[in-house]
C-alpha cells in the first residue's frame, strides 16, 4: 500500500483514524463511505488491522494503512512510519509502550522518533493531546468502546502550512 505525500486537490492532507475494531468491519465500511471523496486516506492501528484490509478493495480512491496490534500477530507491522505534507507521522497500537497504565512512555518514545504526531489504540478510550513537540491521537474504538465511550474515530488533518490538527467523533 502506497502513499501520496503531497496535498490533494482540497488542499491539505485528511486521514481517517480507527482503531480496536475487533473483528467488525460494519463500522469501518459505514465510516469509509461516509467519508468516500473527503478523506486521502485511512489508518487503523490495530486489534482489527486485518478488517481494515477486508474492505479496501471496495474503495479504490482511499490509501490504506494498518497496525498489527496486541495478539494480533503478523497481520501487518507492528509500527510504520509515512511522511505526509512534510511531517513525520508515527501509528503504533501502544501496547507495548503500556499506554493502558501511562501515556508517558509513549510520549517519550515519540519525541525520541522525533514524530510531529503519534497514532495509537489499544485503551478503547479516546484522547488527544499534545505533549512537546508531538500531536498524539487515539481514536478511541470505533467497535468495542471502554465503559462509558461511545464508539469512537478521528479525523488527523495537515494544512497545506504543515499544521496539524484532529477531531474525535463519535459514531451516531
Amino acid at each position: 500500500m502506497g502513499f501520496r505525500p503531497d496535498t490533494n486537490s482540497r488542499g491539505g492532507f485528511t486521514l481517517l483514524v480507527v482503531s480496536d475494531t475487533h473483528g467488525d468491519c460494519a463500522p469501518i465500511r459505514k465510516l469509509l463511505r461516509l467519508y468516500s471523496g473527503k478523506i486521502d486516506a485511512a489508518a487503523h492501528l490495530g486489534d482489527g488491522a486485518a478488517d481494515l484490509l477486508r474492505v479496501a478493495g471496495d474503495f479504490p480512491k482511499i490509501i490504506f494503512y494498518a497496525v498489527s496490534g496486541f495478539g494480533e500477530g503478523a497481520v501487518c507491522d507492528a509500527e510504520k512510519t509515512i511522511f505526509v505534507c512534510g511531517k513525520k507521522i508515527l501509528m503504533t497500537h501502544g501496547h507495548m509502550h503500556h499506554v493502558k497504565a501511562s501515556l508517558e512512555r509513549i510520549a517519550y518514545y515519540a519525541m525520541e522518533k522525533e514524530a510531529d504526531a503519534c497514532l495509537f489504540g489499544h485503551t478503547h478510550m479516546a484522547a488527544m493531546f499534545t505533549e512537546g513537540p508531538v500531536f498524539f491521537m487515539n481514536p478511541g474504538s470505533v467497535g468495542r468502546p471502554a465503559a462509558g465511550q461511545a464508539p469512537g474515530y478521528g479525523l488527523l488533518r495537515i494544512s497545506d502550512g504543515g499544521v496539524i490538527s484532529g477531531k474525535l467523533l463519535q459514531i451516531l
